[in-house]
């Protein structure tokens, strides 16, 4: 849309110009032909004589008032032949509320000098300076969150400094919160001083929303998608790292790519590695180890593209695995390198590689083969096999707290008569088979005081996807008795019998608890090959915490939590500062009196480091690894389908010039030309 007339039929004005203009001025060139006559005097034919010097052949060319009109005349046919048209932009109303997208995938270029931000930005501007006169206008922010930047205002240099103050994250995109903020900015409106206006809503994205299904409705709402379709795109949306249970400094990493364009792509990946030095923790230092090549498949072939173009199956990949000895604490690095790529924040990811840990594991029980086998066989740092009464023991010498996962089996350690409490340790994790630790919200249902059991029970239903469970197969499994778990609190069911839940996870502060309400001996479980993987996956889950891969990798966004023990353990007390270095900025936190420790939102892609350093929070690997972001292609309908495109809501409103040349240039000036002639003739 432009204030500048722009020209339909340019080249036939210019064709005629170049031909009409010429004889126009020959005209005047040229002298009249007369027939010559003999007379006996010329007295009264004086008028005569001077018409005819006047038209000698090629005489110098006179000012002439009705040259000066017929060329003038001439010119504007000559411009109406060309067809002027004006796009006039259409009015963005009397209330306006922009919501501008910034989050990752707002950071590619489809162009080589302009970020989707960046032309939302333009857009944005460009809506403010078509404003009416007095108008109000509001500016929101998202990611997977809403910022008003700037309420309703009828400052229009104000509007445009909000515009430009947007700065671009690497998080996720969500608009119910901003479509939640723009419903109250219009309610807040229309009980204000214009209680009739309804706002417009104006939505610049490229559409990549998560919660498209879950918008609240809302009038009023145009989308204009920011974007080029078909924008290629190479992207890693997946990356996770394991040590080896059998050889703890042996680290497996295992990364996904894809290819989000129509051709297939020939890449390299090029692993880096950055030893941890707690002397020097702020400083990062990355070592080249690893090449590997790939071929991608494109994720968004045409239909009619021929199979030739594609790469053969067994050359097209869409991950990549690293096996690396790691016998330190380590960062790691994967990078896709590929030249032509629209989004440079996807083409990289981080995980923070803890030192390996060795567990130290104690097994109470009063005897049983099975799970004695099962536990003896992983590489252990100790085991300690106690029986109740060497467990009531040691824990009167305060023992056992330094074991990382205590299991019990067919017992529960007394509840203390002083304390209430049951005799656990503070600190550590715990498995329980067959018995249901007192005091932390588990117990049996009962009935006149006694356990309910029920007998023989199968399996009905388990979390295929939880790391305890993942890869197991349960449902041959037996067990002749087990009891009826119950929970005050919410627990997890991580196996559900026939008769009730089987397996339980259970959060008690700091610990967790894996609680089986059945008596391994009275099962059938310990003869299957899953029971060995399971003791395993059990023990490494409560070990290393909530997830058994190497879990130091947060989604940008993320607002991190420290524990007060952590703080404690690093010397940090109340009052005491922070200082978060990242790849956006470098920010100092103070730590409260009370309450959780929360650093601020990780909003970028990268490796944020802690000074002073807190274990376990040295260095935190922030990635975007998200494939709504990374493909790229931008929608064409609204998101959930509400409201309408930008296209057929505010197309530029076109005027045709060349009618209102003739009409109002034209044909006035061949009446002056015509009142002319017509005066100098009768004089």
């Amino acid at each position: 849309m432009s204030w500048f007339p722009t020209f339909l039929n340019a080249p036939a004005a210019m064709i005629s110009a170049a031909i009409l203009a010429p004889v126009l001025l020959a005209l005047y060139f040229l002298k009249l032909h007369r027939q010559e006559t003999l007379i006996s005097s010329t007295l009264l034919w004086k008028k005569s004589i001077e018409d005819l010097q006047a038209n000698t052949p090629f005489q110098k060319l006179r000012r002439n008032l009705l040259l000066i009109l017929q060329m003038l005349a001439l010119m504007l046919v000559l411009l109406a032949i060309a067809q002027p048209v004006l796009n006039l932009p259409a009015s963005s109303g009397k209330a306006l509320i922009i919501l501008i997208d910034r989050s990752a995938s707002m950071q590619a270029t489809d162009t080589p000098s302009q970020s989707r931000l960046q032309q939302a930005k333009i857009r944005a501007r460009q809506l403010l300076d078509h404003l009416d006169r007095n108008a109000l206008a509001a500016v929101i922010a998202f990611d997977d969150q809403a910022l008003v930047v700037q309420s309703f205002t009828s400052d229009v240099s104000a509007l445009r400094q909000a515009v430009d103050s947007i700065k671009p994250t690497d998080r996720p995109s969500r608009l119910r919160p901003a479509y939640l903020l723009a419903q109250a900015q219009s309610a807040s409106l229309t009980n204000s001083s214009q209680p009739d206006s309804q706002p417009q809503i104006r939505l610049l994205s490229d559409g990549k929303i998560l919660d498209a299904d879950n918008l609240p409705p809302l009038p009023n709402v145009a989308f204009e998608p920011i974007g080029q379709p078909g924008t290629a795109n190479t992207a890693i949306v997946a990356l996770s790292a394991r040590r080896n249970y059998q050889n703890p400094a042996q680290v497996q990493i295992f990364a996904r790519l894809a290819n989000f364009g129509t051709q297939a792509v020939d890449c390299d990946v090029q692993l880096s590695i950055a030893p941890i030095d707690p002397a020097e923790s702020a400083t990062v230092r990355w070592i080249k180890t690893r090449l590997a090549s790939v071929t991608l498949a494109p994720q968004h072939a045409p239909p009619d593209q021929p199979e030739s173009d594609l790469p053969p199956k067994q050359r097209a990949r869409d991950s990549v695995e690293f096996t690396i000895d790691l016998p330190t604490a380590a960062l790691i690095r994967l990078e896709l390198l590929h030249r032509d790529d629209a989004l440079p924040t996807d083409d990289s990811a981080q995980l923070v590689i803890p030192a390996p840990h060795r567990m130290r594991v104690a097994l109470v029980t009063p005897g049983n083969f099975f799970l004695e086998k099962a536990v003896k066989a992983l590489n252990l740092q100790s085991l300690a096999l106690l029986t109740p009464e060497q467990y009531e023991t040691a824990m009167a010498g305060r023992q056992v707290d330094s074991f990382d996962v205590i299991i019990f089996d067919r017992y529960s350690p007394p509840v203390l008569a002083a304390t209430n409490q049951p005799l656990l340790p503070t600190t550590g994790n715990f498995l329980w088979f067959g018995a249901a630790p007192a005091g932390i919200g588990l117990h049996w249902a009962q009935t006149d005081n006694r356990p309910i059991t029920v007998e023989n029970v199968g399996v009905l239903d388990w979390k295929r996807d939880h790391p305890i469970l993942r890869s197991l197969q349960l449902s041959h499994l037996f067990f002749a008795t087990a009891w009826q778990l119950q929970s005050d609190q919410q627990s997890d069911v991580l196996i559900d019998g026939l008769k009730g839940p089987l397996l339980l996870l259970h959060h008690q502060g700091d610990q967790t608890h894996i609680v089986a309400g059945f008596d391994l001996l009275q099962s059938n479980w310990p003869l299957h090959v899953s029971f060995p993987i399971f003791i395993q996956n059990a023990l490494n889950y409560l070990a290393m915490g909530a997830s058994m891969d190497i879990h130091q990798s947060y989604a940008a966004g993320t607002a991190l939590v420290i524990p007060r023990t952590a703080l404690s353990s690093a010397s940090l007390a109340a009052g005491d500062t922070i200082h978060l270095i990242g790849p956006d900025q470098n920010r100092t936190i103070t730590i409260p009196a009370t309450g959780d420790f929360a650093l601020p939102a990780l909003d970028r892609v990268g490796i944020y480091t802690l000074d002073p350093p807190i274990d376990r929070f040295e260095h935190l690997a922030v990635n975007l690894l998200d494939a709504n972001e990374s493909d790229l292609a931008p929608a064409q309908l609204p998101p959930g389908n509400i409201g309408q495109t930008i296209s057929a809501l505010a197309r530029p409103n076109r005027v045709d010039l060349w009618w209102w040349i003739i009409a109002l240039a034209v044909l006035p000036l061949l009446l002056i030309e015509w009142w002319v002639y017509m005066r100098r003739v009768h004089l």
